[in-house]
Parts: structure tokens; C-alpha cells; sequence
């Protein structure tokens, strides 16, 4: 959606669940999170840190809202990332 002056790019998906308390961590580089370590999913621990990295050195920004792990499968919750620009 656009507002006045920001494009706002939401995806929400379907993805390894992100605990609450590495909400804050997994836009660090080199971190991965406990669940794609215990499955061994995870990579180098850089891709959501240069996205955010990108997004901020272009004025825009890159957020997570974590939601609860699937009661199908606890490995995966429905998050949400938004990627914010300036327009």
C-alpha cells in the first residue's frame, strides 16, 4: 500500500517460526534462528541482514511481526515482513 510519501511492500507468508526473543536478532548478521538450526535450514546468517541493510541505506526500512508456530507443524508460523521506501 502507498501512503503520502512511502511505498509499503507487506509480505506475509508462511516461513520458519521466529521465537519473540530472536525478533530482535534476526536481522543481525550471522545470526539464524533456533529453528532453522535445529533443522539445519539455516544459511550464513546474511540475507535478511543485507535486505535490511539495503532498505535503510535507500531511506527505507525492514520489519518483522513473528506470528505463533502452526499447530500442524511447529516449525513454521505465518510472518509477516514489511519493507518500507520512500517515494
Amino acid at each position: 500500500f502507498k501512503s503520502s510519501n512511502e511505498l509499503n511492500i507487506v509480505f506475509e507468508m508462511d516461513s520458519l517460526t521466529i521465537h519473540d526473543d530472536e525478533v530482535d536478532k534476526i536481522f543481525s548478521e550471522g545470526f539464524s534462528g533456533n529453528v532453522a538450526r535445529t533443522y539445519e535450514l539455516n544459511g550464513n546468517g546474511i540475507g535478511l541482514f543485507l535486505a535490511k541493510r539495503m532498505a535503510v541505506m535507500n531511506g527505507g526500512s525492514l520489519v518483522m511481526i513473528n506470528g505463533k508456530p502452526s499447530q500442524r507443524d511447529q516449525k513454521y508460523a505465518r510472518n509477516t515482513f514489511t519493507l518500507a521506501l520512500q517515494t
